[in-house]
Order: C-alpha cells, then structure tokens, then sequence
C-alpha cells in the first residue's frame, strides 16, 4: 500500500512539472499570426500618378543637403558618454 502512495506521489509530481513546463511554453511563445489569408483587394502602383490618385498618395521630394565633414575614429565622446563605441 506504501508503494502505490509513492508512485501516485512520484506521478502527481511528475504531472505537476509537466503542467507548469506546458504553461511556460505557451506563455514565452512567440505567437506567430498569419496577417493575410486571402489575395488582396486591390493593388495601386504608387510610381504612376493614377496609382497615387487611387489611395490619395503625394509625393514629397527634398533636395539632400550632403555635408563634407572629417572623419571621427570610434572613441569616448565630449559629452560624457564613456561608450567608446561610436564618436558622438
């Protein structure tokens, strides 16, 4: 009678490891999620100006301002940062 108590012991604690390792499994697991299931509705070719005009898109354009500067070596910074990773 002693003996089936330790084994119905040893299986509850078995279950019970199993029961909490199953439930961390599920609680860390990424949760992967299919977005789009079906073809889409409706494709707009934003390079054309209909394709824009379908999804009320403008384009912005700026000039880009190219600066020539001298080139920092990775180091500690003026401003107190100790990283010596990357010059700020």
């Amino acid at each position: 009678m002693i003996k089936i108590y330790s084994i119905l012991k040893y299986y509850l604690i078995f279950l019970v490891i199993l029961f909490f390792s199953l439930l961390s499994v599920e609680l860390f697991a990424q949760e992967i999620r299919q977005l789009s299931v079906d073809k889409p509705q409706a494709v707009a070719d934003l390079k054309t100006t209909e394709g824009a005009a379908l999804v009320n898109a403008k384009w912005f354009v700026q000039e880009a301002h190219v600066q020539e500067i001298a080139f920092k070596a990775p180091g500690p910074g003026t401003n107190g940062d100790a990283m010596p990773l990357y010059p700020t």
